[in-house]
């Protein structure tokens, strides 16, 4: 075998390898949840914190809803989670049972109720999310 066809040979091996590794890397097991925040009337909530709480390991991750009253929560592990919103001069919003699945994208919108701070409504027998975003079963 000559040289030259023994640096072809490597070359295609080396190209192949690399190809395979980023395909492989690609290849992600978590999930996310997005949707909009709005009041009774339909019109949005900017600036809306909302929380992500693990169910099974406590970990939470706040963020705020941006102008357009919408949130996102990328990277979320496989796991049942409570999402809860609070907005100043509505009542705080707490969803249990929100599965993630594995590759699973959830469009989750939820409407805020105006009330006092102090005062909170909680959801705990909701319909089954439907993931409709991806053919994925994970």
């Amino acid at each position: 075998m000559s040289n030259t066809s023994r640096f072809v040979r490597l070359s295609l091996i080396a190209a192949a390898a690399a190809v395979i590794a980023s395909l492989a890397s690609a290849q992600s097991f978590v999930g996310g949840v997005r949707g909009l925040i709005s009041d009774p009337g339909g019109a949005v909530i900017a600036n809306a914190n909302v929380t992500l709480r693990n169910d099974a390991t406590g970990t939470a991750r706040t963020i705020a809803s941006n102008t357009q009253g919408e949130y996102v929560f990328s990277q979320v592990e496989p796991a049942t989670y409570t999402l809860t919103v609070e907005s100043p001069g509505f009542k705080r919003l707490e969803r249990k049972g929100v599965v993630i699945g594995t590759q699973q994208q959830l469009n989750l919108d939820l409407r805020l109720e105006i009330g006092e701070v102090s005062q909170s409504v909680e959801v705990t027998a909701a319909v089954p999310l439907i993931e409709n975003a991806t053919a994925s079963n994970g």
